[in-house]
Parts: C-alpha cells; structure tokens; sequence
C-alpha cells in the first residue's frame, strides 16, 4: 500500500492521505484472491466449490514446483538429513513447492527492481522512497502472510509429516509472527508521530449549528477542516480550471498557508450562506455514512498530519495513512485473522460442524469492528472492505445453514461462491475506479476545450444566418410547406387509387378462387357418382350371372331326370 498525501506548505507540518480520489490498491486484490483460496479447504464443501477456490492457490504460491527441482528438494541423497524429509503427504507436497515459486519470486523480484533502480538512476529519473530498496521488497513480502500461514501450519497440524518439514513449516509460521511484531510496533509508532483531523465530507440535513454542539476546544478546530489541496485541485481541474489556474486559486483561498481549506476560509470566499452543510464521519448517521460511500468514494473521512518537529517514515507512513484511526492495526488484526483462519481450516478439516461454527466465529468480531468504524479514510477502500467482509461472513453463514441442515448443501455452497464472485468483481472495479475516473475527466476536458466551443460557435453562426435573411427564410420555409402539403395531397390521392385497384384485385381474384373451389367440389361430386354407378352395375352383373347359372344348373338337372 502506498498513497499520496496532500502535503503542507509549512516546513514543520505534513499530512498524509488515502489517496485522493484513487481507489485502487492491488494489497486488497491480492488479499482478497487469497482469502478465497484458503476456502477450499472447507469441509463438507461440494466438489464445484473446491474446484473454484482452487483455481486461485496460485496467489498463495501453492503449486507443485517442476520435477528436477522435485527431485532435487526430496533430499533423499542427503544422509545427514535421510528420513526427516521422507514422506509423500499432500501438506509436505504443498510447502515443497511454496518452497520453490517464493524463492524464485522473491529472487526475480529483487533482481528485477535492482535493475530499474540502476535504470532509474542511470537515466536521473527521482524514485519515490516506497519503490526504495528494501521497503519496496518488505511491503510486498506482507502480501506472501496468508500463504504461508496456510501452508505452514498445514504442516503443522499433518500427524504424518515427517520432522525436518515441520521444523520449516514453524520456521515460516515464525517469520510471520516476527513480520506482525514489527507493522504493530510500526503502528504504535505512526501514531505517536500523527495527528488525526477529520474531514466533514458527509451531507446531511442537519443545521450547521448542530454541527459544533457540544464541541470546544481543540476538537471543534479540528472538524472545521474540509478540503485538502489535493482534493481541491482536483475537483478545480474537474470543473475547468487549468492546474495553474486551480493552483492560483487555492493559494489565494488558502489565508493561513497551511495547505488545508477550513469552513472559515471558504466562507470568506464564497460567501456564509453557501458553505456546504456537512459533517464528519464520525458524527454522521448511518444513513448519511451510507450515502457519502456509494456517492462520494473518492473523498477521504480525514487526514493523518504529522505532529510538529517529527520526521516522517519514508514508506510506513503512507502505508499506515491507508487506515483511520480506529484500524491503525487493522493490519495486524488481519494477519492474526489469517493465522486464526488457516488453524481452522487446516485442524478441523475432518470436523465440518466444528470447523464452520469456529470460521463463523473468527469473521463475526472482525465484521462487527469494521462495520462500527470506516476501516479506511478513503471512502471507496471504505466500502470495498465492508462489502468484502459482509459478503465473507455471509458465505460462512450460508455454509454453516447448509451442514446443520437448514439449508440444501448444495445451495448453501452456490450461495457462499456466489458471494466470493461478488467480492472479486467488487474489487476489480474499485481498481479500476482510478482509470474510469482518468477517462471520464479526460473526455469532460475535451468536451469543454474542444467540443463545446465547436457547439457554440455552430449555434452562434446559425443564429447569424437567421438575422441576416430572416425574411427570405420564412418565404422558403412557407413555400416549402406549400410544396410539402401539395406532395401529400397527391400522394394521398395516388394511394386512394392503388388502394381501390388493391381491393378490386383482391375482389376478383377472392371470386376466381371461389369459381375454381366450385369446380373442383363439382368434379369430385360427378366422380363420385359415377363410381357409385360402376359399383352398381357390376352388382347386378353378378346377380345376373348368378341367376342365369342357377337356371342352367335346373335345365341341366331337368334334362338328366328325363
């Protein structure tokens, strides 16, 4: 994580911020891919489900390394080591090859960034203290937290595995739990070196005068703090103004010089009565919270200022400005999150009932602690973390209905992946905000340099021609409408005629058909008859031969008697 922060015109004064209107963050896509990963170890799951989340053990570096580097990594040539790598157990196939890709990742990423550092510097182009070396390498190093937690203690927890695997396994478990000691004593010390100041940034109804009720002092000072420099030039350059132009203004708004616009500041520029009605975060109500994250995202809920006569942390700072101040060890709380989550998933995978109800019980805190206070300042990291651990624990919930049996497994599993799928295209978007929001001001700047003076000169060279022949015009257009209404008058009366001819057509062609039906009933009537006919008189043929043989038979008879 890294943000920028509006820095202060003074020399012993300095904030730090989320970022602006920026939303992206690849720490909480990665993170948020991971945790999804992590979930095919669930019990009970259906098969559909498994194969989803294993499609991402990628980004916990859980492959199979290549199988000369397995050979190679069995150690089985090793006498001093033979039997305490000896075993063929899937934990131990796993962290052989987490083994692997985090050595040879972690090899390219260092060779990779010395090199554009010897770029960089060679060429004379400034590299920001986050992309120094070794910060750039420590803070990517945290994103490496959840797969090895997961692999480590997969280990751990195998009976099977054999020793010299375990001893690893504890060792990565312990790296860990070292990298969590330091960002906590890296977050008590960001905030021994910061000051919290509010932004009021939430719309509400409220009177302005309920807004510093019960306020005084220092506290009250603090919550008159609006728009920060960055936030102004933005929205300046968003409505039109050059940068410089934009730059000028603020500093001409800017009484103090301290970088920041209070409400007394912008009330003496544009005016009491229209200084915008808003409030902080923290004394909005859910409502206004509500509306400020889904409308306003991109604005921040307050600024981290640097106390006067510190010096601030290259890197630590910006990233620990990420958080408010309610979650300055939101990080660290996460990572024992991970540590509590990867034990679950990994001890009680033969024990769905048990293992669901404790998931369910690690998630319900940690939600009920980022619902109750906005875990970044930045409203859209904001609502990406909310509807990230909301959907999470849904998941759980869902899975936990479906083992007791109140829900169909089945629906239980599709309604969690459903909820991981809404977490990843959430977060995809969020980090895609920024460029969305890049395009969109691009193309407002066109319209407003290069389309909108076409428009207006188009429309006022119109308005011309109008006034310069006026008369002519309205004799054109009336003619015009004379011709149009003879042109309809006629064709009007052609389409009579073709429609009369139509119908005549239709009559006499609906009479040949009739005439034609007539004949052919006519004809299959006579057919019929005469076949009746024909029936009829070979019937009476043979009842002719037949009489005329019986009269024979008597005369022949007749005559034998005589």
């Amino acid at each position: 994580g890294g943000g920028g922060g509006g820095g202060g015109s003074g020399s012993s004064s300095s904030s730090s911020g989320g970022g602006g209107e920026s939303g992206g963050n690849p720490t909480f896509l990665i993170m948020v891919v991971q945790n999804i990963a992590v979930m095919r170890k669930l019990a009970g799951a259906p098969p559909s489900f498994t194969l989803f989340c294993d499609g991402f053990k990628a980004f916990n570096l859980q492959m199979g390394p290549p199988d000369p580097v397995k050979l190679a990594m069995s150690l089985e040539w090793a006498s001093l080591f033979k039997g305490a790598f000896e075993d063929d157990t899937e934990a131990t196939a796993t962290m052989r090859g987490h083994l692997f890709w985090g050595g040879v990742l972690t090899a390219v990423t260092v060779a990779i960034h010395m090199a554009a550092l010897k770029i960089a510097e060679g060429c004379g182009v400034f590299v920001p203290d986050m992309f120094t070396f070794p910060w750039y390498e420590v803070v990517a190093f945290t994103t490496l937290a959840m797969g090895m937690f997961d692999t480590g203690v997969a280990v751990l927890v195998e009976p099977l595995a054999a020793l010299g695997w375990k001893a690893l396994a504890a060792l990565e478990v312990l790296l860990c739990l070292c990298l969590l000691l330091g960002i906590t004593w890296r977050a008590a010390q960001f905030g021994e070196r910061h000051a919290w100041l509010p932004l009021a940034i939430a719309p509400t109804r409220r009177k302005t005068a309920d807004r510093s009720k019960g306020q005084s002092g220092q506290g009250a000072e603090k919550e008159q703090v609006y728009f920060t420099k960055d936030e102004f030039l933005s929205s300046a350059v968003l409505a039109g103004l050059t940068e410089r132009e934009a730059l000028d203004l603020f500093h001409a708004i800017d009484l103090d010089g301290n970088g920041i616009l209070d409400m007394e500041e912008i009330g003496n520029a544009i005016g009491r009565d229209k200084v915008p009605n808003k409030v902080p975060i923290a004394r909005a109500s859910w409502y206004e919270v509500c509306y400020t994250m889904l409308a306003l995202g991109g604005q921040n809920s307050g600024i981290w200022q640097l106390r006067t006569g510190l010096k601030r942390h290259p890197v630590w700072d910006d990233f620990f400005s990420y958080y408010s101040p309610a979650h300055r060890l939101h990080y660290t709380a996460n990572l024992v999150r991970q540590l509590a989550l990867s034990v679950a998933f990994n001890a009680l995978s033969d024990r769905p009932t048990t293992q669901i109800c404790t998931l369910v019980g690690i998630e319900t805190p940690y939600a009920l602690c980022c619902l109750w206070y906005a875990v970044c300042p930045n409203m859209a990291l904001a609502r990406l973390e909310i509807t990230c651990i909301v959907s999470r624990w849904l998941g759980y919930c869902f899975m936990l209905l479906g083992v007791l049996g109140v829900l169909d497994l089945k629906l239980a599993a599709a309604m969690a992946l459903y909820t991981n799928i809404f977490i990843l295209v959430q977060t995809v978007l969020t980090q895609l905000s920024p460029l969305i929001i890049k395009a969109e001001r691009k193309l407002y700047r066109a319209w407003l340099e290069h389309l909108r003076p076409r428009c207006v000169e188009a429309a006022a060279a119109l308005a011309q021609a109008a006034r310069w022949g006026g008369r002519k015009a309205l004799a054109a257009l009336l003619l015009a409408a004379a011709c149009l209404a003879a042109a309809c008058a006629i064709a009007q009366r052609k389409f009579k005629e073709a429609q009369k001819e139509y119908k005549e057509r239709q009559r006499l062609r609906a009479a040949e058909q009739a005439r034609l039906e007539a004949e052919t009933a006519a004809r299959q009537v006579s057919n019929h008859l005469l076949a009746k006919l024909e029936a009829k008189r070979a019937a009476q043929a043979r009842q002719d031969h037949r009489r005329l043989s019986a009269e024979l038979l008597e005369a022949e008879q007749s005559l034998a008697a005589a």
